[in-house]
């Protein structure tokens, strides 16, 4: 059973991964979104919007699939969605990070600023 979903998974997997990989590759190698030409940025951007799009589309085939397996193996409906959904904003959060990485963005300064803003949302939150 497992292996019937993954061969109908792969039908989807496997062409976005492709693509996604692609989209990444023509962001690194033919352009840069902060200098360069405007058909450099273009073609930058196009990379990053196609790795963007086709990232996505993987990451909920994948979880669509894996809230399947879950299902078949006797798990609750509520369990696998819980897996599911955190799966989910995981593979979010790294296509996210992917996808500033490629724009170039300084992820670090993001992070800082955001565990900054936590602690203080934290303090907020105890009075």
């Amino acid at each position: 059973m497992q292996k019937h979903m993954w061969r109908k998974a792969n039908i989807g997997l496997i062409p976005s991964l492709i693509l996604l990989i692609a989209g990444a590759t023509i962001c690194s190698v033919f352009g840069n979104v902060q200098t360069g030409s405007f058909n450099q940025k273009l073609i930058a951007l196009a990379g990053v919007i196609v790795f963007f799009i086709f990232a996505s589309i993987f990451l909920h085939i994948l979880t669509k699939t894996i809230y399947k397996i879950l299902i078949s193996h006797h798990l609750s409906t509520a369990r696998a969605a819980a897996i599911r959904f955190l799966v989910r904003v995981l593979g979010y959060i790294i296509i996210l990070f992917a996808t500033l990485g490629l724009l170039e963005v300084p992820v670090g300064r993001l992070l800082i600023g955001g565990a900054a803003i936590g602690i203080i949302l934290g303090v907020a939150a105890q009075q």
